[in-house]
Protein backbone atom coordinates (compact mmCIF):
# COMPACT_ATOMS: atom_id res chain seq x y z
CA UNK A 1 0.00 0.00 0.00
CA UNK A 2 1.92 3.08 -1.18
CA UNK A 3 1.92 6.17 1.01
CA UNK A 4 3.11 8.44 -1.82
CA UNK A 5 2.72 8.14 -5.59
CA UNK A 6 4.78 5.27 -7.01
CA UNK A 7 6.17 4.62 -10.46
CA UNK A 8 7.87 1.69 -12.20
CA UNK A 9 11.27 2.91 -10.99
CA UNK A 10 10.38 2.74 -7.28
CA UNK A 11 7.81 -0.06 -7.07
CA UNK A 12 8.04 -3.81 -6.64
CA UNK A 13 8.18 -6.52 -9.27
CA UNK A 14 6.42 -9.85 -9.67
CA UNK A 15 8.10 -12.71 -11.52
CA UNK A 16 5.39 -14.97 -12.99
CA UNK A 17 7.93 -17.30 -14.61
CA UNK A 18 8.52 -18.74 -11.14
CA UNK A 19 4.92 -19.02 -9.96
CA UNK A 20 4.59 -22.64 -11.06
CA UNK A 21 8.05 -23.99 -10.33
CA UNK A 22 10.39 -24.24 -7.40
CA UNK A 23 13.64 -22.36 -6.94
CA UNK A 24 16.66 -23.98 -5.32
CA UNK A 25 17.12 -22.30 -1.93
CA UNK A 26 18.50 -22.68 1.57
CA UNK A 27 15.17 -22.47 3.44
CA UNK A 28 15.84 -25.78 5.21
CA UNK A 29 18.10 -23.86 7.60
CA UNK A 30 15.39 -21.39 8.63
CA UNK A 31 13.19 -21.87 11.70
CA UNK A 32 10.56 -19.20 12.35
CA UNK A 33 10.59 -19.64 16.14
CA UNK A 34 14.39 -19.34 16.29
CA UNK A 35 14.18 -16.25 14.06
CA UNK A 36 11.73 -14.63 16.51
CA UNK A 37 14.06 -15.26 19.41
CA UNK A 38 17.36 -14.30 17.80
CA UNK A 39 16.73 -11.86 14.97
CA UNK A 40 13.22 -10.44 14.81
CA UNK A 41 13.30 -6.79 15.77
CA UNK A 42 17.09 -6.94 16.21
CA UNK A 43 17.99 -3.46 15.01
CA UNK A 44 15.73 -3.68 11.95
CA UNK A 45 15.82 0.08 11.36
CA UNK A 46 19.57 0.03 10.78
CA UNK A 47 19.28 -2.37 7.83
CA UNK A 48 18.42 0.12 5.09
CA UNK A 49 20.80 -0.91 2.30
CA UNK A 50 21.14 -4.59 3.21
CA UNK A 51 20.03 -7.03 5.89
CA UNK A 52 22.72 -9.34 7.30
CA UNK A 53 20.25 -11.35 9.38
CA UNK A 54 19.92 -14.93 8.13
CA UNK A 55 16.92 -15.29 5.82
CA UNK A 56 16.17 -17.99 3.24
CA UNK A 57 17.65 -17.10 -0.12
CA UNK A 58 17.77 -18.58 -3.59
CA UNK A 59 20.84 -20.71 -4.25
CA UNK A 60 20.45 -20.57 -8.02
CA UNK A 61 20.54 -17.64 -10.41
CA UNK A 62 17.19 -15.94 -10.80
CA UNK A 63 16.08 -14.49 -14.13
CA UNK A 64 14.04 -11.43 -13.21
CA UNK A 65 12.44 -11.25 -16.66
CA UNK A 66 9.65 -11.29 -17.46
CA UNK A 67 8.41 -9.12 -14.65
CA UNK A 68 5.28 -7.21 -13.81
CA UNK A 69 5.33 -3.91 -11.95
CA UNK A 70 1.88 -3.02 -10.67
CA UNK A 71 1.29 0.66 -10.05
CA UNK A 72 -1.63 1.54 -7.83
CA UNK A 73 -2.74 4.92 -6.52
CA UNK A 74 -1.76 6.29 -3.11
CA UNK A 75 -3.66 4.27 -0.51
CA UNK A 76 -4.41 1.54 -3.05
CA UNK A 77 -3.44 -2.05 -2.35
CA UNK A 78 -1.62 -4.78 -4.17
CA UNK A 79 -2.82 -8.06 -2.67
CA UNK A 80 -0.90 -11.23 -3.52
CA UNK A 81 0.32 -14.50 -2.11
CA UNK A 82 3.80 -14.32 -0.59
CA UNK A 83 4.39 -17.66 -2.34
CA UNK A 84 4.43 -15.80 -5.64
CA UNK A 85 7.97 -14.72 -6.51
CA UNK A 86 8.29 -10.98 -6.00
CA UNK A 87 11.05 -8.49 -5.31
CA UNK A 88 11.80 -4.86 -4.57
CA UNK A 89 13.26 -3.07 -7.56
CA UNK A 90 16.21 -0.70 -7.26
CA UNK A 91 14.78 2.71 -6.42
CA UNK A 92 16.10 4.98 -9.17
CA UNK A 93 13.33 7.57 -8.84
CA UNK A 94 15.30 10.00 -6.67
CA UNK A 95 12.44 9.89 -4.15
CA UNK A 96 12.40 7.89 -0.93
CA UNK A 97 10.08 4.90 -1.15
CA UNK A 98 7.56 4.53 1.67
CA UNK A 99 5.01 1.74 1.82
CA UNK A 100 2.89 -0.07 4.36
CA UNK A 101 2.72 -3.84 4.16
CA UNK A 102 1.00 -6.48 6.23
CA UNK A 103 0.29 -10.18 6.10
CA UNK A 104 -3.17 -11.67 6.33
CA UNK A 105 -4.80 -15.08 6.34
CA UNK A 106 -8.44 -16.00 5.88
CA UNK A 107 -9.59 -18.31 8.67
CA UNK A 108 -11.73 -20.42 6.33
CA UNK A 109 -8.69 -20.92 4.06
CA UNK A 110 -6.59 -21.91 7.08
CA UNK A 111 -9.27 -24.43 8.08
CA UNK A 112 -9.56 -25.91 4.58
CA UNK A 113 -5.84 -25.84 3.79
CA UNK A 114 -6.41 -23.58 0.78
CA UNK A 115 -3.52 -21.52 -0.48
CA UNK A 116 -0.77 -21.24 -3.03
CA UNK A 117 0.98 -24.54 -3.75
CA UNK A 118 4.21 -25.15 -1.83
CA UNK A 119 6.80 -26.09 -4.38
CA UNK A 120 10.12 -25.12 -2.79
CA UNK A 121 9.70 -24.32 0.91
CA UNK A 122 11.58 -26.28 3.54
CA UNK A 123 11.36 -23.84 6.46
CA UNK A 124 10.52 -25.03 9.96
CA UNK A 125 7.98 -23.44 12.25
CA UNK A 126 4.81 -21.49 11.53
CA UNK A 127 3.66 -17.88 11.58
CA UNK A 128 0.08 -18.90 12.34
CA UNK A 129 0.31 -17.86 16.00
CA UNK A 130 1.09 -14.26 15.00
CA UNK A 131 -2.19 -13.45 13.26
CA UNK A 132 -4.81 -11.38 15.08
CA UNK A 133 -8.44 -10.93 14.04
CA UNK A 134 -9.12 -7.24 13.37
CA UNK A 135 -12.50 -7.19 15.14
CA UNK A 136 -11.29 -8.36 18.57
CA UNK A 137 -7.54 -9.15 18.30
CA UNK A 138 -8.25 -12.84 18.95
CA UNK A 139 -5.68 -15.32 17.68
CA UNK A 140 -6.50 -18.24 15.41
CA UNK A 141 -7.87 -21.25 17.28
CA UNK A 142 -5.11 -23.57 18.48
CA UNK A 143 -6.70 -26.53 16.67
CA UNK A 144 -6.20 -24.69 13.35
CA UNK A 145 -2.64 -23.69 14.23
CA UNK A 146 -1.89 -27.34 15.06
CA UNK A 147 -2.45 -28.22 11.38
CA UNK A 148 0.56 -26.07 10.47
CA UNK A 149 2.75 -26.69 13.51
CA UNK A 150 5.67 -29.00 12.81
CA UNK A 151 6.75 -29.44 16.43
CA UNK A 152 9.84 -27.20 16.22
CA UNK A 153 8.47 -24.35 18.35
CA UNK A 154 10.89 -25.28 21.15
CA UNK A 155 13.69 -23.81 19.00
CA UNK A 156 12.76 -20.28 20.04
CA UNK A 157 9.74 -18.04 20.51
CA UNK A 158 6.39 -19.29 19.18
CA UNK A 159 4.92 -15.78 18.89
CA UNK A 160 6.74 -12.60 17.98
CA UNK A 161 6.45 -10.14 20.88
CA UNK A 162 7.73 -6.65 20.01
CA UNK A 163 7.50 -5.67 23.69
CA UNK A 164 10.04 -8.25 24.82
CA UNK A 165 13.17 -6.56 26.12
CA UNK A 166 15.62 -9.49 26.07
CA UNK A 167 16.04 -9.83 22.32
CA UNK A 168 19.66 -10.27 21.34
CA UNK A 169 21.38 -7.56 19.28
CA UNK A 170 19.02 -4.81 20.44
Amino acid sequence: MPVYEISPDNAMAFHPGYWNRGVANDSSGYNYSAWNKLHRGAGVAQHVKSDPRPLPRATESIDLEPQLRLICPVGGMIVFSAAHMHSSVPNTSGVTRFSVDFRTVHEADVASGAGAPKCDESCAGTTMRDYLRVADLARLPEELIARYDDGTVSAGEAVYDPGRQDMSST
